[in-house]
């Protein structure tokens, strides 16, 4: 069969193609992703193979039943128990004595009829687990509603996520990017596990859904890469708890390459922003401050804990949020009094870390406010814009005889500064705050 595959070059999506109708529904099936051409015969080769397999796949043998394998498992362990385990060495010995003397007599001892009862056990547990090499880990979980996977990811994940201390918009994030996919699917009539796993040509539409999300201007390059990223993680889930086989040929290596986002900061003026903090609602008044006094994103906000506030000195003293891989470098902000104020305020209505709840979608909020606030034409202003706009203030106080002071205010310092910031590594950045506070001016 796999002589009379002849794959096409898809150029799209950099890999090769085959189309066949099996069972009168027309499938499209990809291979050798990251090819460099049509004339990459090495990635031919390797896309002949992986359709060759999809192909096979599609038209398993009925799943086996769900447990079937723990309770051959089970069946022989209790078998193996009986005969040896829960024997003590007289018996054992006993009967090593009886056998001999009834092959004397042309007997056969029954403990050999254990035995045989073992030995076919563990042949038919090999057999049943050579079919499921053949058939794919599918037939462990038949046909398994993607939603409710979801949802048990989800949960999963919301478990670990506390018990690791990671944020509940971390936790969240994980929830929405896999429900997004499933709901994709599902507007695609794909809805089990085992249609997932043939369902290649339909996955990869989700991924040129995005792009095209980019193309109209919808989104950006990074929400699409990190709803993309995300959806990828949910498929790993998957397959590291075999409810599918493997991971979709058409999840490759180039699944979040959609581009990234151009570095061009749009800053708000001093009056747009005291205009901005007076109207904003009570629960971005916090989140608006600490963007302008600390440069604070989202996920600053939301790792920001306790203990790396002094309120009597009115400064935070911390490193910036970094994923586990690396270290956050050192970073000190003094308070402005009004952000002070709002934080001590803060600090006193909730429970455990300041933003820990209710602060799930902060960046979207808080940008939603700021369009429908100040003009978007010719520059869009987002959340972000705070953090640029106080970056390039605090630039233009320091002057260029102390440039170090905007990579202080932005975290982007030496790293090799002291955890616990000595006074002198301060001074600068934090009279230079306090003339960014005196510029701005912020007023309920």
């Amino acid at each position: 069969m796999a002589k009379q595959i002849n794959p096409r070059w898809y150029a799209p999506r950099s890999c090769f193609r085959v189309r066949k109708t099996i069972n009168g529904k027309p499938i499209t099936f990809y291979g050798g992703n990251g090819a460099h051409g049509p004339n990459d015969q090495e990635a031919k080769a390797r896309a002949v193979l992986e359709i060759y397999e999809q192909i096979l796949n599609f038209s398993k043998p009925k799943p086996i039943k769900p447990g079937l394998l723990a309770e051959l498992d089970e069946l022989v362990e209790d078998q193996y128990k009986e005969i040896v385990v829960d024997r003590d060495m007289t018996y054992l010995e006993q009967a090593a004595k009886e056998v001999g003397e009834l092959a004397k007599e042309g007997k056969r001892h029954p403990v050999f009829d254990k035995f045989d009862e073992l030995e076919e056990l563990r042949e038919a547990n090999a057999q049943y687990r050579s079919q499921i090499r053949l058939a794919g880990a599918t037939a462990l979980t038949m046909d398994s509603p993607l939603k409710a996977l979801q949802e048990r990811y989800a949960a999963v994940q919301r478990q670990q996520g506390e018990a690791q201390g990671v944020t509940l918009g971390t936790q969240t994030y994980y929830e929405r990017t896999a429900r997004e996919l499933v709901e994709y699917l599902a507007e695609q009539k794909i809805v089990t596990a085992v249609q997932f796993e043939q369902a290649s040509s339909i996955i990869a539409g989700y991924r040129d859904s995005w792009v095209q999300k980019i193309n109209n201007g919808d989104c950006s390059h990074s929400t699409a890469k990190k709803s993309l990223l995300g959806a990828r993680q949910f498929v790993d889930w998957m397959v590291e708890n075999q409810h599918i086989s493997r991971m979709p040929p058409s999840i490759g290596r180039k699944w979040t390459a959609v581009g990234v986002d151009e570095v061009d900061p749009k800053f708000l003026t001093v009056k747009e922003c005291r205009t901005l903090f007076k109207d904003a609602p009570h629960k971005l008044k916090l989140p608006f401050l600490l963007g302008l006094n600390c440069g604070y994103r989202e996920i600053d906000c939301k790792s920001l804990k306790r203990e790396f506030i002094d309120l009597d000195k009115g400064v935070i003293l911390r490193q910036r949020h970094k994923s586990k891989k690396k270290v956050g470098k050192p970073q000190a902000h003094k308070l402005w009094p009004i952000t002070l104020r709002y934080l001590k305020e803060h600090l006193e209505q909730v429970e455990g870390e300041p933003f820990a709840k209710g602060y799930s979608n902060l960046s979207m909020n808080l940008t939603d406010y700021i369009k429908g606030n100040v003009p978007q034409d010719p520059d869009i202003r987002t959340a972000k814009s705070l953090r640029s706009t106080g970056a390039e203030e605090i630039g233009k106080i320091a002057g260029s005889h102390n440039p170090k002071v905007v990579t202080q205010y932005l975290a982007q310092g030496d790293m090799a500064m002291a955890k616990h910031y000595r006074n002198e590594d301060t001074v600068a950045l934090f009279d230079a705050l306090e003339k960014l506070g005196k510029l701005f001016n912020l007023s309920d």
